[in-house]
């Protein structure tokens, strides 16, 4: 075995990780600058909420990332320091602040559907700190929840069905499809996005066995209860139906498999690491077979590496010509042990040509300092011990790391970037 080098003297991995443009394929929109102080900035390390929120400071994710924000921003490292400077830099200048947070990304793909719509930041409001434009994925649950809310508040009003015989079911489902064809013609949607992993979980319904169930009427009494002062849709504007949710990724599926853009646009999934409103149980990417083997020619992304279901996250991706595995949000929410585990144990059956990587960000944009500060640290040291330990060689861990964080999600989103990676390798 060759004599053991130390990590910094892998000179070409080390400049890849340091200079390669990342791709983020999977983030939601930025708070206004005015809402900002609104959302806990303790949660910028943690899916936890309400009370469980306050033990996050003892969590080595959280300790980690004062440690590296401190360093950023030249204060003491103490969780007040660091929070006191962050609101100083926000306040100060939030452009600045934003850009250096957002620092290396060449696009975002934007997923749009997460909270009021009022008060985020448009998708096209990011590409002030992005090489590239960023592009929407379209969140098929908003989709379906701004629809249905329609013809709740029409019915209310007094509006008639076009067809008295089927009700406003037919109808509600019709715009729901034609509004998925409009996405699927837009070139500003790179993808869809499906969270019926808080909304049921993924042990998704086969599409052949709708006929044992009746989703039209379960959608006709969304607006029969809202009608009679039953049930407040409007003002909740969550589809709980199980039968419902699995209805509307099957038909989202059944029109990406249709359409005739090549390459299809992706469908994401959320999958594993969430906050307490998922089934943990339920939220196993294992689950999804039935329904990766029901579309195989639509390119299915599973989320946040699954975890803590990362290897079957890794198998998946690896057995189906149409699976992907995104290891984004475990960074900077898992500790450093952790995500290299993730990297090592995805890579353990997963091709990499087959592994994307995303922020996650999400409300702050310290979230995506954090992300994309992290991946570049991990994935030296794991990259390197593959290198040292004499796995692949040192352009192939290059060509790994410019794959992950830059080719897979352009090949796969069939993106446009003005950026042309080095050819390092």
């Amino acid at each position: 075995m060759a004599a053991s080098r130390r990590f910094e003297d892998y000179v070409l991995l080390n400049k890849v990780l340091d200079t390669t443009p990342i791709i983020d394929h999977h983030a939601h929109p930025l708070l206004k600058s005015e809402l900002m102080g609104d959302h806990p900035l303790l949660s910028i390390t943690t899916e936890a909420n309400g009370d469980a929120l306050e033990h996050t400071s003892s969590s080595l994710a959280h300790i980690r990332a004062v440690k590296q924000l401190a360093q950023i921003l030249g204060c003491e490292k103490s969780w007040d320091a660091v929070a006191a400077r962050i609101k100083q830099e926000r306040t100060a200048s939030p452009e600045a602040w934003t850009k250096r947070c957002l620092e290396g990304i060449e696009t975002i793909l934007v997923d749009d559907g997460l909270g009021a719509p009022e008060n985020f930041e448009r998708y096209s409001w990011h590409d002030t700190f992005t090489k590239s434009k960023c592009k929407r994925v379209v969140r098929i649950e908003s989709v379906a929840e701004d629809i249905f809310a329609r013809y709740c508040v029409a019915a209310k009003a007094g509006v008639q069905p076009r067809d008295p015989d089927e009700g406003y079911s037919v109808e509600m489902m019709l715009d729901f499809t034609t509004e998925i064809k409009r996405c699927l013609a837009d070139p500003e949607v790179a993808g869809f996005k499906s969270v019926i992993c808080y909304r049921g979980g993924l042990n998704m319904i086969p599409k052949d066995s709708f006929v044992f169930f009746e989703p039209l009427a379960e959608l006709g009494d969304i607006v029969k209860k809202y009608v009679k002062g039953d049930d407040d849709f409007v003002a909740k504007k969550r589809l709980q139906s199980r039968v419902l949710n699995n209805l509307i990724v099957h038909e989202t599926a059944r029109l990406i498999s249709e359409s005739p853009s090549s390459p299809k646009k992706p469908f994401q999934f959320h999958t594993g690491l969430g906050d307490n409103d998922i089934t943990l149980a339920l939220s196993s990417p294992s689950l999804m077979q039935g329904f990766i083997k029901d579309y195989p020619t639509v390119p299915i992304v599973i989320l946040h590496a699954g975890y803590p279901w990362t290897r079957e996250a890794g198998y998946l991706a690896a057995m189906y010509n149409n699976v992907y595995a995104d290891i984004g949000e475990v960074f900077p929410v898992l500790s450093r042990h952790g995500q290299e585990n993730v990297v090592k144990q995805i890579l353990e059956i997963c091709p990499w040509s087959k592994i994307l990587w995303s922020t996650d960000g999400h409300m702050a944009p310290e979230t995506y300092l954090l992300a994309t500060t992290q991946v570049r640290s991990v994935l030296k040291t794991v990259l390197g011990e593959l290198v040292q330990t004499e796995q692949i060689d040192e352009k192939q861990a290059a060509t790994l790391a410019q794959d992950v964080l830059f080719n897979n999600a352009k090949k796969l989103y069939g993106l446009s970037v003005s950026t042309t990676l080095q050819d390092f390798v």
